[in-house]
């Protein structure tokens, strides 16, 4: 754990300070583990590992001092509910994080009216970019990726008619697209101004469930497309562990 006169964190958009508190302690978050289940094979030793391609959840802990005259039910309802979760450590980072145990205050040994709180943010197993850049295409290409894990990105095909994507070893029919279509790999599905549009969407080969994934880690990513498309609009969401 960390613990620094200068560390802050930020909960849906807003900063510690801002909401009246002080951190005493951040979290040093842990990298996720890959999820699956050992598998027991009769007659041979040890045990086999099958990793059903997701991860785990992280927990976070922090621990903050309410500032002189804060008012403890503003500082509670700032601590409820879901959203980016910043740390000074990894400023440029967030986490999806959802708070789900009760936030309990208590009198520390600073005198009267003196509160310090734990709480303890339930994430997504990685973090994302807070200012992330399209990747624009207008002409299939190949541009490095970032991060350490596969990405999940939002792919905004514009055109019309029949187009085929190629993204890595993946290649995405779309069928019918009227001006343009979002393949959302995250989501697993095609949408077009909140509408759904899975039904233009066929998927052959890909990640281990058929959708896109971006390689991380300065590997390169190749995308290209035939048929109707004029461009191509990429928010990668690069992720890390």
């Amino acid at each position: 754990m960390a613990r620094d006169e200068n560390l802050w964190l930020s909960f849906r958009g807003v900063r510690s300070d801002a909401a009246g508190a002080r951190v005493l302690r951040l979290p040093a978050p842990p990298a996720a583990a890959a999820r699956g289940a050992k598998v027991v094979v009769p007659g041979r030793d040890g045990a086999l590992w099958q990793a059903d391609g997701g991860s785990e959840g992280l927990e976070l802990k922090a621990k903050l001092k309410l500032n002189a005259g804060s008012d403890r039910e503003s500082v509670a309802a700032w601590l409820s509910g879901a959203g980016p979760l910043v740390l000074s450590s990894r400023p440029t980072r967030y986490y999806r994080a959802r708070i789900v145990r009760e936030v309990e205050f208590r009198r520390d040994d600073f005198g009267p009216g003196s509160w310090t709180v734990e709480v303890t943010f339930d994430c997504q197993p990685f973090q994302y970019l807070l200012d992330e850049a399209a990747v624009e295409l207008a002409a299939p290409g190949v541009f490095p990726g970032q991060g350490t894990a596969a990405a999940r990105p939002a792919i905004t095909v514009y055109g019309s008619g029949e187009i085929t994507l190629m993204v890595n070893d993946c290649t995405v029919l779309l069928t019918d697209v009227a001006d343009a279509i979002t393949v959302d790999c995250e989501l697993m599905m095609g949408l077009k101004d909140g509408a759904n549009q899975s039904p233009k969407i066929t998927l052959l080969g890909g990640g281990d469930d058929g959708w896109p994934e971006l390689q991380p880690g300065g590997e390169s990513n190749a995308v290209s497309w035939t048929g109707g498309a004029t461009r191509v609009s990429i928010q990668p969401r690069w992720r890390w562990r």
